[in-house]
């Protein structure tokens, strides 16, 4: 069994040119987001959504696209990729109904404010969480009675653990947790397999997880 070795954040600079981090990061966002934006296209859901770590807002802009009638909540730790993404999206032209909060989805008191929802989203953020079941407790929380949460994440595979990787990737499939991490997980919340929908989208180290309130 591969030891899961947690992520180290990459810090951001003030003076980072904004237009060079944006480029970077849009660049590999189709092949990241795809199967993502597959599952949401066909899940299709309505209301208010809340995206957990939406970074610099590539994902939030694509899904206010997708639903432009939609009441979008974006939890986001860092200042200033609020700042990019707010930026991002006007740019877009699809900011007016989306939010940016800054906190920690570990904060309590700082999930409980934001409300309930329909749809309760994130990419690649379970990795990077200090607590990932006290976080996945709390969106659970914040869901209305016949909402979805859907995670999609990394995984750690031993094919992948020890190749020295481009782009941060090789310390993110380090820092991910294997199905049984995330399983045992939910299970201890009380939540049963069947109520689990675990799914393994090409390139097989990534993975689905959706869970629909009874």
């Amino acid at each position: 069994m591969t030891m899961r070795v947690p992520h180290k954040d990459e810090t951001f600079s003030e003076d980072q040119n904004a237009a060079e981090y944006l480029a970077r990061h849009e660049k590999g966002a189709g092949t990241q987001f795809k199967a993502f934006l597959k599952d949401f296209h066909q899940l299709n859901p309505e209301g208010h959504f809340l995206e957990i770590g939406p970074g610099p807002g590539f994902l939030t802009a694509k899904v206010a696209e997708k639903k432009p009638l939609a009441q979008i909540t974006a939890l986001e730790p860092s200042p200033e990729m609020i700042y990019f993404a707010e930026a991002y999206l006007q740019e877009k032209g699809v900011g007016d109904n989306v939010r940016f909060i800054q906190g920690s989805i570990e904060d309590r008191e700082v999930v409980e404010s934001l409300g309930r929802f329909d749809f309760i989203y994130s990419t690649f953020s379970l990795h990077h969480w200090a607590n990932p079941e006290l976080a996945l407790r709390h969106l659970m929380g914040r869901l209305n009675q016949t909402g979805t949460l859907f995670i999609h994440d990394l995984k750690r595979v031993s094919w992948l653990y020890y190749l020295p990787l481009g782009n941060g990737l090789f310390e993110s499939v380090r820092a991910a947790y294997t199905k049984v991490e995330i399983i045992s997980m939910l299970m201890s919340m009380g939540i049963g397999e069947k109520e689990i929908t675990f799914k393994n989208p090409f390139p097989y180290f990534w993975f689905s997880l959706l869970i629909k309130n009874a």
